[in-house]
């Protein structure tokens, strides 16, 4: 056995070396910035003091601060935030929650490259697949953050996956019923399977259009369609109720929806590939390509469409008429479908030039080499960062009073890592300005914009600033200082 092994692997050295470089590479980066990440942003906060305060029945009801998960994502972050006693510092609280993300970031990057053999069956295709699936930014940042995105992409690839496995002809009963099942249970995990799961449905009924009568068939189509609908009633339905108003409101400030089909492909490659204005026409150019190449040979590779160009449109659809946003980390779980359009022009091109593997295989060394040797600092990587954390340190490092601290309701992050330096108790947080408490108080801004001037102005009102002094902390990642005002109210 071992002897006919090390045969395969003789006969494809180049193939089997260069998979392990790619997927040396992607753990190291996302290791790299699992460990290093500095602090959690707000809207990780909002979902962090959910997964602390709420136990796992709750997390199947509508989430408060206006979140929304899977589910069984928060269940996993929970037991690995629960068993694990090392939360008790800020360090080790960020990283255990951000443990289900890396976890699942890291697994799509092979669960992509065994998804690409299914789909095309090139050695080629698979690895050009898995390094620019790697070495996406969005993906990286994603899998370092303590959001469901991540998750949801390694989702979609699971569900094509299972969409595959199952066949009647081959596999007996039991196994394409367990297959199915977990297709069926998929949006526990993400609340997008939902968009992929009439693709994957049509995929298999496609693969299995002979059987479709058959007892076997019908047993497992009726028990996916049973659990879905179930799904949608007893928990899909409570969320869209609970939320649906409040994120409509919330996207269309942050004008996250498109009116044309064109507008999304244009505003999908600049926000998930993370290209420039100045590259986008050209990505537009070779997408074109794949999908004039697909239409030219569509009676053959009808599993493209099923897995690439119908649920972008799918998600189309939904953004036009705001059931969803056009939003980077919104589409993330797209990513592998895209790529999947592109890389059929890849695979085209091997078919053609049978001559250039092992120049192809050169090319992927390289290109991994260079990411070693400039590995991306955090700002490249992520597209927001608030050194919440830092704040919280130097504010305690600086403060030698124990009045209680105000501050804005917004600044959640604030809230989270109070927690971890004993000032949950003296902490806060006010909307409503005139009704903020009689006394002498510390008022914590950390950026002085027109939200927080007129906080201040608001707190003075009531009393008199008797004491207002600004630090300021250098952040060497992104050069950039974070201004930190402490401010003083002492009751009229």
């Amino acid at each position: 056995m071992l002897k006919g092994l090390y045969k395969k692997f003789a006969a494809d050295k180049f193939f089997y070396f260069t998979v392990f470089f790619i997927l040396i590479l992607v753990f190291g980066i996302r290791f790299y910035f699992y460990l290093t990440h500095s602090s959690i942003i707000c809207d990780e906060a909002n979902l962090a003091l959910n997964l602390i305060d709420k136990n796992f029945l709750d997390f199947f009801k509508p989430l408060d601060r206006l979140q929304v998960a899977p589910p069984m994502f928060m269940v996993l972050s929970k037991i690995v935030y629960s068993l694990i006693t090392f939360h008790k510092t800020a360090y080790f609280s960020d990283i255990l929650l951000r443990t289900v993300p890396f976890v699942s970031g890291t697994v799509a990057i092979p669960a992509f490259g065994y998804l690409l053999y299914k789909i095309f069956g090139n050695k080629l295709t698979v690895l050009w697949g898995m390094f620019l699936l790697g070495i996406n930014p969005l993906a990286i940042e994603y899998s370092c953050s303590f959001k469901q995105y991540s998750t949801e992409m390694l989702v979609l690839i699971i569900v094509f996956i299972l969409s595959f496995e199952i066949n009647f002809k081959i596999q007996t009963f039991k196994q394409n019923l367990i297959f199915a099942l977990l297709i069926a249970f998929s949006p526990l995990f993400s609340m997008t399977a939902i968009f992929i799961l009439p693709c994957a449905f049509l995929l298999i009924l496609l693969r299995n259009f002979e059987y479709i009568k058959r007892k076997e068939f019908l047993i497992c189509s009726g028990s996916v369609v049973f659990i879905i609908c179930l799904y949608c009633l007893l928990y899909l339905m409570n969320i869209f109720d609970a939320h649906y108003t409040n994120m409509v409101n919330y996207w269309s400030i942050k004008k996250s929806y498109v009116p044309t089909y064109y507008s999304f492909y244009t505003n999908y490659f600049k926000l998930v590939l993370g290209i420039s204005q100045s590259c986008l026409y050209l990505h537009m150019i070779l997408f074109s390509l794949c999908t004039v190449s697909y239409l030219i040979m569509i009676k053959r590779n009808y599993k493209i469409l099923l897995i690439s160009f119908l649920p972008l449109f799918i998600t189309f659809l939904l953004i036009k008429y705001n059931y969803y946003a056009l939003t980077a980390r919104l589409l993330l779980f797209l990513l592998p479908c895209l790529l999947i359009a592109f890389l059929f022009l890849i695979d085209l091109f091997n078919k053609i030039n049978k001559n250039i593997y092992e120049f192809q295989i050169i090319i992927l060394i390289a290109a991994n080499v260079i990411l070693i040797c400039d590995l991306p600092d955090e700002s490249k990587i992520f597209s927001k960062l608030e050194p919440a954390k830092q704040i919280i340190e130097y504010y305690v490092g600086n403060s030698d009073d124990k009045k209680p601290l105000i501050a804005s309701n917004s600044i959640n992050s604030i809230s989270y890592y109070a927690r971890f330096f004993n000032l949950k108790q003296r902490l806060i947080l006010y909307k409503n300005y005139d009704t903020l408490p009689k006394g002498v108080y510390n008022v914590l801004v950390t950026r002085i914009n027109k939200h927080s001037t007129l906080f201040i102005n608001k707190c003075a009102e009531n009393g008199k600033i008797i004491f207002k002094k600004q630090y300021r902390i250098y952040n060497k990642k992104n050069k950039k200082n974070y201004a930190i005002y402490f401010v003083h109210i002492k009751e009229k």
